[in-house]
């Protein structure tokens, strides 16, 4: 059994306020060290478990404020691509649009068939008569047969029909084209007939033998380019197909973190979640804005026959572009607005953590420096009480 000092009530009650000082000032001195008023629940425990949910929420919405960010990101690369995909079906369009009203070349047929020969004994190629060029079935032009010479250019259409009659010459048909402003004609020097248009040239009849006469497959009211042949001065169809080629290569581009809202498709569907519940969300659909999915076909040939309708196919695209980006951008501004909202619960949630285990340094260095002033003075009181056991001493000696 172990004993015990007797100690007299004064120098008891100095040691017993000397103790208390020392706790008290380490108490001071941890909070300065941690910069924590309250640093386990044995401090606070109110203060310490409602600071720990504060900061478990806080730090939850953080992790969330990093898959807005993302999002946004995502949305930025799609409106990117959308904006560059614009650009692009503009330039076609502008393609198309020349191709339509024949700028940038010349169209020229030329005869090159054995029947389209205007050549013959007797006579000058001019002067050879329409009706004796004979076709291989050995039909020939009549009075009356019609052929029709139509050339767009600037968006300015002009057409010439010829009329052949009985004595109707080659010469009269270079004559009459010629004079028409549609195009020029002329006999080569192989004597067979070539016709040539600034804008783009198309050729008509309603008689098969004519077109054959021109060396042009025969087809009933239509000429094809078969035996004569028709070049341009641009090459529009590989302009317009070269485009088209970039806007798939931009859709497929416009990726962001494995998603791509330019393809389609639910593997690319964008879900962004707002709070730690995910009660609160945000889908974003992913829209192909390929040739595919906005019903944009690349032509075999682009001219002025067919340059409408891609035009119009195109007028469609940016239509759809223009609602997705209208689309995207709301979109955007939500998650704009809930990820500042975000930026600011965070902000409230630590600060309010904070404001419940904090310590106020200030407070707690003039606590320290009281603390070792009165820590001072307990022992010179100390000191004092034990000086009647020491009076006692001097006695005994």
């Amino acid at each position: 059994m172990s004993g015990s000092v007797l100690l007299s009530s004064n120098i008891r009650s100095n040691l017993l306020a000397l103790q208390n000082t020392a706790s008290m000032l380490n108490q001071a001195q941890e909070r300065l060290s941690t910069g924590k008023k309250v640093n386990s629940a044995l401090d606070n425990a109110s203060a310490f478990f409602t600071s720990q949910s504060l900061s478990d929420r806080s730090s939850n919405l953080s992790s969330l404020l990093d898959g807005i960010t993302n999002g946004l990101n995502t949305i930025k690369a799609a409106n990117q691509g959308l904006t560059t995909v614009t650009s692009l079906l503009k330039s076609a369009k502008a393609v198309a649009q020349q191709a339509l009203s024949g700028s940038g070349g010349t169209s020229s047929y030329s005869a090159t068939s054995a029947t389209a020969q205007t050549t013959g004994t007797g006579t000058t190629p001019q002067a050879k008569a329409l009706a004796s060029l004979l076709t291989a079935a050995g039909n020939g032009i009549t009075a009356g047969d019609t052929l029709t010479f139509a050339s767009v250019a600037g968006g300015v259409t002009k057409s010439f029909t010829f009329t052949t009659t009985g004595t109707s010459t080659v010469s009269d048909l270079v004559d009459a084209v010629n004079a028409s402003g549609v195009g020029t004609a002329k006999v080569n020097d192989n004597g067979t007939l070539s016709f040539t248009s600034t804008g783009n040239l198309t050729v008509t009849s309603d008689d098969n033998t004519q077109t054959s006469i021109l060396g042009f497959t025969a087809v009933a009211g239509v000429v094809s380019t078969t035996a004569g042949a028709a070049s341009t001065g641009t090459d529009y169809t590989s302009q317009f197909n070269d485009l088209l080629t970039s806007v798939d290569d931009t859709a497929t581009d416009s990726s962001y973190n494995g998603i791509n809202l330019l393809l389609g498709g639910a593997s690319n569907k964008l879900t962004v979640k707002f709070d730690d519940t995910s009660s609160s969300k945000i889908d974003v659909d992913s829209q192909d804005v390929t040739t595919t999915g906005l019903s944009l076909t690349k032509p075999t040939t682009l001219d002025a026959s067919n340059a409408q309708s891609f035009i119009d196919s195109i007028d469609a695209a940016l239509k759809t572009i223009q609602g997705m980006q209208s689309t995207y951008g709301t979109k955007q501004t939500i998650m704009q607005a809930r990820a500042d909202f975000t930026n600011n619960i965070v902000t409230t949630l630590k600060s309010g953590s904070d404001a419940l285990v904090t310590a106020d340094t200030n407070e707690e260095a003039a606590n320290v420096l009281a603390l070792q002033t009165r820590q001072s003075l307990s022992q010179s009181a100390l000191s004092l009480a034990n000086q009647a056991n020491q009076a006692v001493l001097q006695l005994l000696r």
